[in-house]
């Protein structure tokens, strides 16, 4: 499971690849623009922001080996499915949920879980 619940590392890995995710997940929020622009990125909405600045994580974390997916990360499809209510529930209490520009339900959460699980991009 992420962070706490497996044997990836919470800060280094798991926040790292779940970044892409939320990004791409958050398209109208106005400092994922910012970093685009900072970065060179395309730019000229907050959509194709947050979907270039997501791009781009994914390649950085590609180039440098690092995991992309939950899957790549060792943790078994069983023990998220097993584990995911209280994933659920951790990740709507975090700070950083609270704090996000666009609230998931838990059902959107679960989706989140999923996505980061496969590698698929977010479409909600």
């Amino acid at each position: 499971m992420p962070g706490g619940r497996a044997a990836v590392k919470h800060s280094a890995h798991s926040s790292a690849f779940l970044l892409e995710f939320t990004a791409g997940g958050e398209p109208e929020a106005l400092r994922y623009q910012e970093l685009a622009q900072f970065l060179g990125l395309p730019a000229t909405n907050q959509a194709e922001s947050a979907t270039s600045l997501a791009k781009a994580i994914r390649e950085l974390a590609g180039s440098l080996g690092q995991p992309l997916t939950l899957a790549e990360c060792g943790i078994a499809r069983a023990d998220l499915e097993r584990e995911m209510d209280l994933l659920v529930q951790n990740a709507m209490g975090d700070t950083q949920t609270i704090m996000s520009v666009r609230i998931p339900d838990d059902e959107e959460m679960k989706r989140l879980f999923l996505a980061a699980y496969d590698g698929t991009p977010i479409q909600f």
